[in-house]
């Protein structure tokens, strides 16, 4: 058994298939099969079971799973010991943000990290709150910039930063006057919204119930690019952040109206470690510099 075999193993476990866990790994599936064949021979037992298409875990695998993930990201907090020993800060930090932040902070965030940290690498992931959550709990993010998050042991969060809110809509068909607008205003227009249960459009919804608003929901999408194209073809307006704006914005095509009176937190998450990396240290002290400049420019305050 080695930690290859587990991480092999930990990855079945949890897509519940073979194929899809040899897409993520990026190996043949074959090899995969292969490797899960030694680890049971090794252990005496069998692992999955076949349901239907998919695989589910035997009891003793399921004892197994908990084991093999908190023994990769034992491994794994060793190899960053070992490395905070040496001169120069390597590492490899695993960062989780919503796509509207994402594209705005990511390329700031690797274009100071390689100009101070040529050693660190970055590997972004930009996803909804709810999976970022989930990655973070599963040590498989370090960091991730969420809203509206739940309260997780072994989670620490901290508001980061605020964000104005607009609504979206080509120029040529604005449903609402110039100049800002009410939540209510915003609320009672055609709406493009992402499907539930992501939190923005869980948040929308209670708001709407708070204000007794019936939304009219023309499309749910569940990707930015796509909710904007389909915006601009007619099929409703968006409610966005301010960084999901900003091209938009200085774009004639476009017109977004400033809500008066709601805006957005976003929070830094972290996983609760002894003894964080000293490359997530450095990459958390680069964002919160980043988000100063962002509050400086008065993207976010």
């Amino acid at each position: 058994m080695d930690l290859r075999q587990l991480r092999y193993f930990v990855a079945v476990a949890e897509l519940r298939s073979f194929t899809d866990a040899a897409s993520r790994l990026n190996i043949v599936q074959s090899a995969l099969s292969r490797q899960i064949s030694r680890l049971q021979e090794d252990l005496g037992v069998a692992l999955f079971a076949r349901d239907g298409r998919r695989v589910r875990l035997t009891r003793a695998g399921t004892r197994l799973l908990d084991a093999a993930t908190q023994l990769l990201l034992d491994a794994e907090a060793l190899r960053s010991l070992v490395r905070d020993a040496a001169d120069e800060v390597v590492g490899t930090v695993n960062f989780g943000a919503h796509p509207s932040d994402g594209n705005i902070l990511f390329p700031l965030l690797f274009k100071k990290a390689r100009e101070l940290y040529p050693a660190v690498h970055i590997d972004p992931v930009q996803s909804m709150t709810s999976e970022l959550q989930e990655l973070l709990v599963k040590g498989r993010l370090d960091l991730a910039i969420v809203t509206f998050p739940d309260p997780i042991a072994g989670i620490d969060v901290q508001p980061l930063a605020r964000e104005k809110f607009y609504l979206l809509a080509p120029a040529a068909m604005h449903p609402l006057p110039s100049g800002a607008c009410t939540m209510r205003q915003a609320l009672g227009v055609p709406l493009i919204l992402s499907r539930l249960p992501h939190r923005e459009r869980s948040n929308i919804e209670a708001l709407a119930k708070k204000s007794r608003i019936s939304l009219d929901v023309r499309v749910e999408a569940d990707t930015l690019p796509l909710m904007k194209s389909l915006a601009m073809l007619g099929y409703g307006s968006l409610l966005l952040p301010e960084t999901a704006v900003l091209e938009e914005r200085s774009n004639p095509a476009w017109h977004a109206t400033l809500l008066s009176d709601l805006t957005l937190t976003r929070y830094i998450a972290r996983r609760v470690t002894p003894a964080p990396s000293n490359a997530i240290t450095c990459v958390y002290e680069i964002l919160m510099e980043e988000i100063e400049n962002l509050k400086k420019a008065g993207v976010m305050f």
